[in-house]
């Protein structure tokens, strides 16, 4: 519908309801942020919000099958369609200066990750994420450049944050929190949920790559 005018309040419905924990819970021993899909964008986005509202708790975040491989065109021409000013952490250096020009979720990663340097971030994909390259297709990408694309921007963030880790499974599935495999996903033997576990609890931790990325066990 034309006439219609739709309004995409995402951020503001996560500072209602980051207000409204804030004043109905008490303060948390640990945090642990996730998302999904687009939600690992939101969780992503969101991140520093929380962690200023609770600038002493242990804090923890996985982005899952968000990697944030898109096109210099969307980029250009579609992201601006989200309006993410309001939520852009202005209290943390931004890269080259200016948070208006940060031009990839690597670098959004990397200077959080390096702000809040006591803290944990990560990032879950699979080498072939169905839904990850349907969509950089859909942007007018070529859809066998998205998992070379995928590795180099989780090997920046490595490059640039030593808090920072990521774990990259065999195969197309796309989203691991939510599902059964994440208790049964192993890659180079280190099960998932014990790579998390250790995540949270500080201890020995590192990243985690398949070397035989076209043969997924967990697939259906």
């Amino acid at each position: 519908d034309e006439d219609t005018t739709l309004y995409h309040k995402g951020f503001v419905n996560f500072s209602a309801v980051l207000d409204w924990i804030q004043a109905n819970f008490e303060q948390p021993e640990k945090i642990f942020v996730s998302g999904c899909s687009a939600g690992s964008y939101g969780s992503i986005m969101g991140a520093p919000h929380i962690h200023k509202a609770y600038p002493d708790v242990p804090f923890y975040h996985l982005g899952d099958a968000g990697a944030g491989v898109i096109t210099d065109d969307f980029f250009a021409g579609g992201f601006p369609n989200w309006d993410v000013t309001d939520s852009r952490p202005e209290w943390i250096p931004a890269p080259n200066g200016s948070w208006i020009e940060v031009s990839s979720l690597a670098k959004m990663y990397s200077a959080l990750a390096n702000y809040y340097s006591s803290d944990r971030w990560s990032q879950y994909n699979t080498a072939h994420d169905v839904e990850q390259i349907f969509f950089y297709a859909a942007m007018g990408g070529n859809a066998a450049d998205w998992s070379d694309l995928m590795l180099a921007s989780m090997q920046e963030i490595q490059d640039n944050a030593s808090n920072f880790h990521s774990y990259t499974a065999p195969g197309a599935i796309h989203c691991i929190t939510g599902d059964d495999i994440f208790y049964t996903r192993e890659v180079e033997g280190v099960k998932f949920s014990d790579w998390v576990d250790a995540m949270v609890n500080d201890e020995a931790w590192d990243d985690v790559m398949c070397t035989d990325c076209e043969t997924d066990p967990e697939a259906p």
